[in-house]
């Protein structure tokens, strides 16, 4: 089983706060919130996948996926930006391979 750390969503400088709402799968959990939030850990077993919807944001979001859990080992990171980019939704999905 691989640990795989789901960690903040950061909705900076939003000019409406309830615009930058997002939903996590992973792994059979399902997180959801608004602005930013802190690394939360989840057990994934190889095959699984993550997903994740950044909703309707109004400014820029990140996201990023870690493979230990104290945030560090990033396995990768994607962001929106404050000009309307959105992630593409090949790139909003994981599939937890080892």
């Amino acid at each position: 089983m691989k640990t795989t750390m789901i960690t903040s969503i950061i909705a900076a400088a939003l000019a409406a706060p309830l615009a930058s709402a997002w939903t996590i799968n992973a792994c059979g959990h399902t997180f959801s919130g608004q602005g930013s939030s802190t690394c939360t850990t989840v057990s994934c077993d190889q095959g699984e996948n993550v997903d994740f919807n950044d909703g309707n944001p109004e400014g820029p979001i990140e996201f990023n996926l870690y493979a230990d859990a104290q945030c560090v080992d990033e396995i990768t990171h994607f962001a929106s930006d404050k000009f309307g980019y959105t992630l593409p939704e090949n790139l909003r999905s994981f599939l937890v391979l080892t």
